[in-house]
């Protein structure tokens, strides 16, 4: 008489699944901000990306998303502007580290207290910077230089140096040295498919800030931040946990 044996075998490591438990928290009345030192891998002078969560707690003014600047003494890479005004996004361009360009304002009505997935991704052939809001274009930022300069500045998160300060929440930022594609912008977004890469293991990351109760560069590229005005962290986060270093095996045998 025959007989059918079968063995299923399930392991799941649970252990290594990175939680989001903090945030970083800028409040615009202390003018609050975070730096990092000049480096080679923030010095971005051609292609590059920048994409993560943010959390608006009020709007005024044209604050500063993210940026490579020192408007007042005049060194000037690259920065992200938003104008309460108009609800229009900007960003803006330097080849020479003095002279500024403009690009083409780009609408967007956001609300308070309400996690968003952001992301700039500038091509400097075309001299444009594509915006995504939770994964999907929104527009571009056109008419841009098609070089950025290489200086000193220091890489910003809310505020020029001379104003423009934000008011809300950062969360898992990162900064990459090539033009994402919409895919790729849209795994960041929803966190699958190529996702743990992206914030790991990608050959062009320059940095990647997870502030889970750190300022450390997780990139491996030592680029630390620094706080400025006594910002803290918030357990205020847009998810609690992602897939990336869950192990998931099985094992199946069949015999007669």
């Amino acid at each position: 008489m025959a007989k059918v044996i079968t063995a299923l075998f399930f392991s799941f490591n649970l252990t290594n699944m990175p939680t989001n438990s903090y945030s970083i928290d800028l409040e615009k009345d202390s003018v609050q901000y975070l730096t990092a030192a000049d480096s080679a891998s923030l010095s971005t002078t051609g292609n590059f990306t920048i994409a993560g969560w943010l959390n608006y707690e009020s709007f005024t003014g044209t604050p500063l998303i993210w940026g490579k600047t020192d408007l007042v003494n005049g060194a000037r890479s690259w920065y992200l502007l938003h104008y309460s005004a108009t609800n229009n996004l900007q960003a803006v361009t330097s080849s020479d580290g003095t002279a500024e360009t403009s690009g083409a304002n780009v609408a967007w009505s956001r609300s308070n207290a309400t996690w968003y997935h952001f992301a700039g991704v500038y091509t400097a052939s075309a001299g444009a910077m594509e915006f995504y809001i939770d994964g999907t274009s929104i527009g571009s930022s056109t008419g841009l230089n098609t070089s950025i300069h290489d200086n000193a500045s220091l890489f910003r998160f809310g505020w020029t140096a001379s104003g423009n300060a934000w008011d809300g929440l950062y969360d898992e930022t990162g900064l990459w040295s090539r033009a994402l594609s919409a895919t790729e912008i849209g795994n960041l977004y929803n966190r699958n498919n190529t996702y743990c890469a992206l914030i790991s293991t990608d050959a062009n990351l320059s940095a990647f800030w997870n502030f889970n109760n750190v300022l450390t560069d997780s990139s491996g590229n030592g680029n630390t931040l620094t706080e400025t005005g006594g910002a803290v962290f918030s357990t205020t986060v847009p998810f609690a946990s992602d897939t990336c270093g869950v192990v998931v095996s099985n094992f199946l045998l069949m015999g007669v």
